[in-house]
């Protein structure tokens, strides 16, 4: 129950919600003859979608957070421990066409550093959520596709979150070097958790969305969804990252 109501207030403050709430405050007020702060409300909502929706305000949001550890280098690891993601089974289609865009590229980064330390394996988690097959599960089965042996492979069916993660496979990773793969955005907050648990992960950053600052032109003024991605990114990432400083504050002895 805590798990789904976290992710329904999550959901309820990312900002195509909160724009949508806006207009629908507006509507409201215009229909209560409140043309002026009805007015105000739908200025807020546009002006705020607007500049969520185009590139520079993107990556300024985005980038910061995405930048705090460097990619994965030459260090040598004895797991690879790839943070769970999302997928959606379909048997009609190859396994790895099943994973999420941030999923394929937390896979493809963790096999990287699996191929190049040798004897090491890969760490894969995730629970099943509303689809028939867990996360951690399909992961393997697209590993496997990749070419890395089903022996190579623990998988861990049971996290819903990073917390879980770090909590359930705290067991092996105790003791050992390991590389942490997640996306860059979500790496610090990740970080942080894990070694809450007392370990000790090598960051392994991926799925840099945010670009370096460029001269922009006329096209930085137009709105796109995929602007509106980066920054939803950000803000969940931002709230996520309040939220786990005030959880640890409030349980730290």
């Amino acid at each position: 129950m805590l798990f789904e109501l976290k992710k329904l207030v999550g959901g309820l403050l990312m900002p195509q919600s909160m724009i949508l709430l806006g207009m629908v405050v507006a509507l409201t007020l215009m229909l209560a003859g409140k043309r002026k702060s009805a007015s105000a409300a739908l200025v807020f909502s546009i002006a705020l979608l607007y500049s969520l929706s185009i590139h520079p305000v993107a990556d300024a949001l985005l980038a910061p957070i995405e930048r705090e550890h460097p990619a994965f280098e030459s260090q040598r690891v004895d797991l690879v421990v790839v943070l769970g993601g999302y997928h959606a089974s379909d048997d009609s289609i190859p396994t790895l066409a099943q994973l999420s865009s941030y999923s394929l590229f937390r896979l493809l980064e963790g096999v990287r550093i699996y191929d190049a330390n040798p004897y090491s394996r890969l760490v894969f988690s995730g629970f099943a959520s509303a689809d028939k097959v867990p996360h951690a599960l399909v992961m393997k089965q697209a590993a496997i596709s990749l070419g890395v042996p089903e022996n190579d492979i623990i998988t861990e069916s049971r996290p819903r979150d990073t917390d879980d993660e770090a909590r359930l496979l705290r067991p092996i990773l105790e003791g050992k070097r390991f590389a942490l793969v997640t996306s860059a955005s979500h790496m610090t907050r990740a970080v942080r958790i894990f070694r809450h648990y007392h370990l000790s992960p090598i960051p392994a950053p991926t799925e840099f969305l945010s670009k370096p600052a460029q001269p922009c032109d006329w096209k930085c003024a137009l709105p796109q969804t995929s602007a509106l991605q980066k920054s939803e990114r950000a803000i969940y990432e931002y709230l996520g990252r309040a939220v786990l400083i005030l959880k640890q504050a409030l349980t730290s002895d």
